[in-house]
């Protein structure tokens, strides 16, 4: 997974930036939202299985 995608998410996660400016950022990563939601939902479960 792209670096980026797990700062942006890192930067998220620890109240830097809302909700809705998060996945506005991770669309524009992802080029879309609808990938911006499949990769969050990896992303998430990724990071559960390594805790």
């Amino acid at each position: 997974m792209d670096h980026k995608i797990i700062n942006l998410y890192d930067y998220y996660t620890h109240s830097q930036i809302n909700r809705k400016d998060f996945m506005k950022k991770l669309a524009i990563l992802t080029g879309s939202t609808a990938l911006a939601l499949t990769i969050l939902l990896s992303l998430v479960t990724m990071l559960r299985q390594q805790q």
